[in-house]
């Protein structure tokens, strides 16, 4: 009966051996290499006003569906004044990115855009080089498993290369989120509707009621006194002037009445 257990116990190592050196050679030969360019992920906000958002969101999915790009997110909705808006975020080609982001900004009046770029080349050979370390270490953990010569070595071999393994899947996922991300590009356009501003009504403006103006009387006084002198200085200017122009045709009118008036009192006689 224990021969029979031990038998069975080597029947399930050398499978589990066999099992794991086929999968190791086959993952082995799938060593990732440095990417041959650089890896760029790229990212773009556009908000844009237009007249009406049904007729832009048409027109955004057909501008869409012409570079290729997919719908990762859709969301409608409408405030409290019944102002339709729209979101999109848009999965495409990372080659069509910059093209298409162009195009977009025609569709409306643009609020507000924003791209960036963010460059993972660095991520990306740092990934591969732990990589190519690990499927290194698993090939000389399956030497050693040939190497093994009891059970125990045998399963703590396996268990090295189990966790090589999972370490390996872990950063291979790492790896391709990186490459497909710098492959495709994000794209978020925002559409919002044009709200005309309301025009005020006019307000009456209120007629100010006239202030009452405070008496002095010795203003008034002070004034009047003003008033007279200038008056009796125009007057005696007047007087003056009459004076000199009128005197000396005055005196020739007496000069020429008296003789006048003698010779018709002489006819008169």
């Amino acid at each position: 009966m224990e021969h029979i257990r031990t038998l069975i116990v080597l029947m399930i190592v050398l499978s589990m051996i066999s099992l794991i050196w086929v999968g190791g050679t086959a993952v082995a030969q799938q060593a990732p290499q440095p990417p041959n360019g650089r890896l760029i992920i790229k990212d773009g906000t556009i908000i844009l006003m237009v007249n009406d958002t049904e007729d832009g969101i048409a027109s955004l999915e057909q501008l869409a569906e012409g570079y290729g790009a997919y719908i990762i997110q859709q969301r409608v909705w409408e405030d409290d004044r019944r102002f339709q808006y729209a979101e999109y975020q848009f999965g495409l080609p990372a080659d069509q990115f910059e093209t298409m982001f162009t195009s977009v900004k025609v569709l409306g009046t643009v609020l507000d855009e924003h791209s960036t770029g963010r460059e993972v080349t660095d991520s990306a050979i740092d990934l591969t080089s732990r990589l190519q370390n690990l499927y290194a270490n698993q090939s000389r953990m399956q030497t050693f498993l040939d190497d093994a010569q009891t059970i125990t070595e045998t399963l703590h071999v396996h268990e090295e290369l189990i966790s090589i393994e999972n370490e390996i899947n872990q950063l291979q996922g790492n790896l391709n989120g990186l490459s497909g991300r710098a492959d495709s590009a994000l794209l978020t356009v925002r559409l919002e509707p044009f709200i005309p501003t309301p025009t005020p009504l006019p307000t009456a403006t209120p007629t100010p009621l006239p202030t009452p103006e405070s008496w002095n009387p010795g203003d008034t006084a002070q004034l009047a006194t003003v008033r007279l002198q200038e008056s009796a200085q125009n007057t005696a200017d007047v007087a003056i002037y009459r004076l000199i122009v009128c005197a000396p045709w005055m005196l020739l009118a007496l000069a020429l009445l008296f003789p006048a008036r003698r010779f018709y009192r002489r006819i008169t006689r």
